[in-house]
C-alpha cells in the first residue's frame, strides 16, 4: 500500500497485488499509535500514528490493514489524530500542520492544509461540531476553522502563543480550547473566542485530558509538577462552572487519557513512574474511580484508548503496541506480535555461516536504553540474548567463523574493552585494548582470528595477535583527516572511509596498514558506508550520494537514484552485479542495484521505518532489520518474483539464450515450435522501463537481439503471444 517517488516493479498492473518483502516482526506494525476512531455508521475502527501510518480493522483490532503514507505524506510525516464526520468522510490531522480528507471512508486523502516546513510543529486536535464546521489547534497559538466541509480552512485570531492542546464542545455553541487552565472559550459555536480561565479551583496546572459525558457532565484529568507530581481527576455537573476532585493519584499514575463508553462507564489509562501503564475504572459516572489488577502494560502503550463495545476496548501506543480488554478494562492481552529482540532497534547483524548469527539490539526496559548482543541458531527464526547490557557507548562484533568472535564496547567515553569468544559466544574473556578514542569510534573488524582493526574518528588500531596487543597505525593526525568505515579486499590490502584535507576520500593499504594512500572520493565531508563488489570496484555513500570507482579508487563517477535519501546506513553486495543499500528516504528504506552501483532503484517494501543493516545469503534471499524491530524478508531479491508472475497449462514455449549474455540474445520457440501468429518481445529494465521492442514474425525460426548496447544489469523479457498467453523471463547482461 507504499506510494514511493519511484517504486521498482516488473509490472505495473499486478503490483498492488503483490509485495516481495514479507514482515518477520513487530506485527502488525513498528510505528507508535497516536490515536484510535470507529468511523460511523461502518464501526470500522482506525488507529493513525508516527512514519505515515494509518490502519483499518474491521474486526475490532484482531487484524488490521495498513496504509501508508496517505495523500503522498512522506515517511517523516506523523499522523496525531483522525476525525470522521460521517461513514466516508474523515481528516487526519498531523505534523507540519496538515489536514488530510478523505470522502471514501479512508481508502484515498487528500492535502488540504500544510502551514509548517518543520515537521516537528503540528496540530494536536481537531473537533467537528457538525458536517461543515469544524476546528484544528497546534502549537504557537494556531487554531484554524473550517466551514465548508474542510475544504479551507481560515485562523482564528487566537491572541496567545501557548500550546493549544485540545477542543472540546459540550453542546454545538459551547466550547473551549484549552492549553493549561486557560484557553481560549466560544458560546456561539466558534465564531467568536475569548481568552479565560476554564478550569477553576485545580490543584494542578497541567491538564492531560478532558472529555464530556453530556451537556453538563465533564471530567478533566490534572497533575501538579514538582514536588509532589501528584494526579487528579474532577469532574463537572454544572457546564464547567464549578469542578469538584472525584480521585487523588500519588506519582503512581500521571499524564491520564480518558475513554468513555457511556454516561456511567469509563476508564483513564495513566503512566506511572513505576515504567508501567496504571487503568482506573468507574461504573458509577465518574464519582469513584478503581484501580484494577492487571498484566503488566508497557509505559506510553496507552496514548491512544477507545471503548469499541459495551466490554470490549483497545488501548494503543508506542512502537505499535496494542492491548484488548473483553471485560470493560479489567483485565488486558497483547494483540500485537513482540518483535523478535524485544523492543530495540537492530544495529548490526552478521551470519557467519547460515543459520548461526549475531545482532547487537539497541533495547529498553523499564525506561533505560541498552545495548545487547543477541545469537540466533536456527537462521534467525528465535534469538537469545548472549551479552546483557552492554552500555550506551561505541559497540561492535565481529565473527571470523561459527564459534571464534569478537565484541568491542566503549561506556562513557572511556577505555576500549575487547571480549573474545571462541565457543560460540557461551563463555567471553574480557580485557582492556588501552585504546582511548579522541573523538568517538566508528569502526570494528577482523580479517582473521589475528588481525583486526578498531576505527575511530582519527585513529586505526591494529592487532596481529588476536587482540592482545594493539598499535595506532594511522597516518599523522590531521584534524581534517577522518577514517570511518573499514573493507578488505584481502589481508594486506584494506580499505577505509573518511576523509582527506577536509574532503570524502578513502585511504588504501596494500601492505596490511603499514602505509595508507588517500583518493579524494568527491567534495563532501566525509565518506561513510563502504562496499567492495569485485577486485577493482569501490562503492561508497557520500551523505546522500552514491559515489562508484571502477579502478580501485583513483577515479570516482556518481551512482543514478532515484530516492531521495536522508540516510544510508548499510551498503552490501550479494554478486559483482547485484547491490543494496538501506537506510531511510522520504518514501523508500531500499535501493538495489542490478549494475554494479551505476544505477540504483528504490524497493517497495512497504514499511516506513529506518533500516540498519541487511544480511543476504545469495543475490535473491535476505533480511533487513531495522528501528523498533523491524525484520522484513524477501526470496525475490526485493522485486516481484517474475516465476509467479503468470500461470501456464503447459511449458513455457520460449527459450532465451545465452543467459547471462554479453552481445546478442536469441529468442526461439522450444522444438522448432511453429507459430501461427506474430510475437511481440519487450525487454524492460528492472524499473519497468523499456528498452528493446521487438515483432517475432511466424515465418522465423528465432529472432536474433543486439544486445551490445545494454548496460550491465538485470533485465525483464516480456513475451505477448496473440492466443492471451504471456511469458516472462530474467536476463542478465554482462
Amino acid at each position: 500500500f507504499i506510494r514511493l517517488s519511484a517504486i521498482l516493479i516488473l509490472l505495473h498492473s499486478i503490483t498492488s497485488a503483490q509485495n516481495p518483502w514479507t514482515r518477520i516482526s513487530p506485527v502488525p506494525q513498528e510505528n507508535t499509535i497516536t490515536d484510535l476512531t470507529i468511523i460511523p455508521g461502518s464501526g470500522r475502527l482506525v488507529a493513525v500514528g508516527e512514519r505515515s501510518t494509518v490502519m483499518f480493522s474491521d474486526n475490532q483490532g484482531a487484524d488490521w490493514e495498513i496504509k501508508l503514507n496517505p495523500a503522498g505524506m512522506n515517511n517523516q510525516f506523523t499522523v496525531k489524530g483522525i476525525c470522521f464526520v460521517s461513514e466516508t468522510t474523515g481528516f487526519i490531522h498531523g505534523s507540519g500542520g496538515t489536514i488530510l480528507k478523505t470522502t471514501d471512508g479512508g481508502n484515498t486523502w487528500a492535502l488540504k492544509h500544510q502551514k509548517y516546513t518543520d515537521p516537528d510543529k503540528g496540530f494536536h486536535h481537531m473537533k467537528f461540531i457538525d458536517d461543515s464546521i469544524g476546528f484544528v489547534c497546534g502549537e504557537n497559538g494556531v487554531a484554524l476553522k473550517t466551514t465548508d466541509g474542510g475544504e479551507t480552512w481560515s485562523a482564528i485570531a487566537t491572541g496567545t502563543t501557548a500550546n493549544l492542546m485540545k477542543i472540546v464542545f459540550r453542546d454545538s455553541r459551547n466550547g473551549f480550547i484549552y492549553a493549561s487552565s486557560q484557553g481560549l472559550i466560544t458560546s456561539d459555536g466558534g465564531t467568536t473566542w475569548t481568552w479565560g480561565t476554564i478550569f477553576e479551583g485545580l490543584a494542578g496546572n497541567s491538564i492531560n485530558d478532558c472529555v464530556f459525558t453530556n451537556d453538563s457532565t465533564g471530567y478533566v484529568f490534572n497533575m501538579a509538577n514538582y514536588p509532589n507530581y501528584e494526579s487528579y481527576i474532577y469532574k463537572t455537573t454544572d457546564k464547567g462552572a464549578s469542578w469538584k476532585m472525584v480521585c487523588q493519584n500519588n506519582s503512581d499514575a500521571f499524564t491520564g487519557k480518558f475513554a468513555f463508553f457511556d454516561e456511567q462507564r469509563g476508564m483513564a489509562a495513566c503512566n506511572s513512574f513505576d515504567y508501567m501503564i496504571k487503568i482506573l475504572l468507574t461504573n458509577d459516572g465518574g464519582e469513584t474511580w478503581t484501580p484494577n489488577d492487571q498484566p503488566f502494560i508497557p509505559w506510553y502503550a496507552a496514548d491512544a484508548l477507545i471503548y469499541t463495545g459495551e466490554q470490549h476496548a483497545i488501548a494503543a501506543g508506542i512502537n505499535g503496541m496494542i492491548f484488548t480488554s473483553e471485560n470493560g478494562g479489567q483485565s488486558w492481552e497483547k494483540a500485537y506480535a513482540k518483535n523478535l529482540f524485544g523492543e530495540g532497534d537492530i544495529y548490526k547483524v552478521q551470519f557467519p555461516v547460515i543459520n548461526t548469527g549475531y545482532a547487537i539490539v539497541n533495547g529498553s526496559g523499564g525506561g533505560v536504553a541498552m545495548e545487547s548482543l543477541m545469537k540466533t541458531t536456527d537462521a534467525g527464526n528465535t534469538w537469545s540474548t548472549i551479552i546483557f547490557d552492554c552500555g550506551d557507548g561505541f559497540l561492535n562484533l565481529h565473527f571470523v567463523s561459527e564459534t571464534t568472535g569478537y565484541v568491542v564496547n566503549e561506556s562513557f567515553h572511556e577505555t576500549i574493552d575487547l571480549a573474545k569468544t571462541t565457543d560460540g559466544g557461551d563463555t567471553w574473556a574480557y580485557h582492556s585494548t588501552g585504546i582511548q578514542f579522541a573523538d568517538k569510534g566508528t569502526d570494528f573488524a577482523f580479517f582473521d582470528e589475528n588481525n583486526g582493526y578498531i576505527i575511530g574518528t582519527y585513529e586505526i588500531f591494529k592487532t596481529s595477535d588476536g587482540g592482545v596487543s594493539w598499535e595506532n597505525i594511522a597516518p599523522t593526525y590531521n584534524s581534517s583527516n577522518k577514517f570511518n568505515k573499514i573493507a578488505f579486499r584481502s589481508k594486506d590490502e584494506i580499505i577505509i572511509t573518511g576523509a582527506f584535507n577536509g574532503k570524502a576520500a578513502i585511504y588504501r593499504s596494500a601492505n596490511g596498514g603499514a602505509d595508507w594512500m588517500p583518493h579524494i572520493v568527491n567534495d563532501f565531508s566525509i565518506s561513510e558506508e563502504i562496499a567492495l563488489p569485485d577486485e577493482e570496484t569501490i562503492v561508497v555513500n557520500c551523505g546522500t550520494q552514491i559515489m562508484k570507482s571502477s579502478d580501485n579508487g583513483i577515479t570516482w563517477q556518481l551512482a543514478d537514484t532515484d530516492a531521495d535519501w536522508l540516510t544510508y546506513n548499510y551498503i552490501t553486495f550479494t554478486s559483482p552485479l547485484i547491490g543494496y543499500v538501506v537506510g531511510e528516504g522520504q518514501f523508500s528504506n531500499i535501493m538495489k542495484t542490478t549494475d554494479g552501483g551505476n544505477t540504483w532503484s528504490s524497493l517497495n517494501t512497504n514499511s516506513t521505518s529506518e533500516l540498519y543493516t541487511a544480511w543476504f545469503t545469495d543475490d535473491d534471499n535476505g533480511y533487513a532489520y531495522g528501528g523498533k524491530g523491524l525484520i522484513i524478508n524477501t526470496t525475490t531479491g526485493g522485486i516481484l518474483n517474475i516465476n509467479n508472475l503468470y500461470t501456464f497449462k503447459d511449458a513455457e514455449i520460449f527459450t532465451l539464450f545465452p543467459n547471462p549474455a554479453t552481445e546478442v540474445i536469441i529468442l526461439k520457440p522450444e522444438q522448432d515450435r511453429l507459430l501461427k501468429d506474430k510475437i511481440m518481445l519487450t525487454i524492460t529494465d528492472i524499473a519497468g522501463s523499456v528498452v528493446i521492442k521487438k515483432e517475432f514474425s511466424p515465418s522465423k525460426r528465432q529472432l536474433i537481439i543486439n544486445a551490445q548496447a545494454l548496460k550491465p544489469g538485470v533485465y525483464i523479457a516480456h513475451i505477448q503471444m496473440a492466443d492471451g498467453k504471456n511469458e516472462s523471463h530474467k536476463i542478465v547482461k554482462l
